[in-house]
């Protein structure tokens, strides 16, 4: 992830990462990296956040996550979320009960 995240700050290069989409995926990247406090952490850490950074979904965002991610104006922010409100339809955890 850092050699990405070197290679996207090298050439300028927009960073879209659909993260947070269910749970299970928020416990898998904190087995994969249980020294970071946040899946927003293992991006920083690798060099992958920054004003050419799109998140996608981001469903299960910490409070922290949050704060960091709107913490500066949006001319300089650190990263965008982008939801689209039909893009994750066909995920198990897109499901609702109703």
């Amino acid at each position: 992830m850092k050699r990405a995240g070197a290679i996207a700050q090298r050439h300028g290069c927009f960073r879209p990462n659909p993260s947070r989409r269910n749970l299970d995926e928020v416990a898998w990247v904190h087995k994969l990296f249980p020294d970071c406090q946040s899946y927003t952490e293992v991006y920083q850490r690798a060099g992958l956040l920054g004003p050419r950074t799109i998140l996608g979904h981001c469903i299960y965002l910490a409070d922290e996550e949050i704060t960091l991610l709107k913490a500066s104006t949006p001319l300089s922010r650190i990263a965008r979320v982008q939801r689209g409100p039909r893009a994750a339809d066909g995920l198990p955890s897109n499901a609702f009960a109703a």
